[in-house]
């Protein structure tokens, strides 16, 4: 599971807004590629009729994986062809486990999604608060 978190900028009477806009997208990959669409083409999709649209400031993609994922190639096409976000435009990848302690949210301490789970109570406790930090409190392990 994927989801893509899309940022934004405006003008509104030529003037640049100052807040901050964001739009989110999910992945959805049925059993065929072709009906497959992945969580940036999502959410930039939510774009195409946002009046007054100036630019793409950021992208961040995280997944529930072990392994951070990275734009596939048909989404690298769709964004190079968006006239709204600059080749410069930061893409910023997460993924589901500190990479200062090991701390996994899923239980998946590796890239292999059928092995490495655990049945312990911490886990369990995990799962149950999806946004805690890692177990050893490392903030920045929230935006890595």
């Amino acid at each position: 599971r994927v989801v893509a978190v899309v940022f934004f900028s405006l003008v509104v009477n030529g003037v640049r807004r100052e807040e901050r806009y964001h739009v989110v997208g999910s992945n959805d990959e049925p059993h065929s590629i072709a009906g497959s669409i992945c969580a940036e083409r999502a959410a930039l999709m939510q774009l195409r009729f946002m009046p007054n649209l100036e630019s793409i400031t950021k992208i961040v993609i995280v997944t529930d994986d072990a392994d951070s994922v990275s734009p596939g190639m048909l989404c690298r096409e769709f964004m190079a062809s968006h006239d709204r976000i600059p080749w410069d435009v930061p893409i910023i990848l997460g993924r589901s486990v500190c990479k200062k302690c090991g701390f996994c949210i899923t239980g998946n301490a590796c890239g292999d999604s059928m092995s490495c789970f655990s049945d312990t109570e911490e886990f369990e406790e995990t799962q149950r608060n999806i946004f805690a930090i890692c177990s050893a409190g490392h903030e920045q392990s929230k935006y890595q």
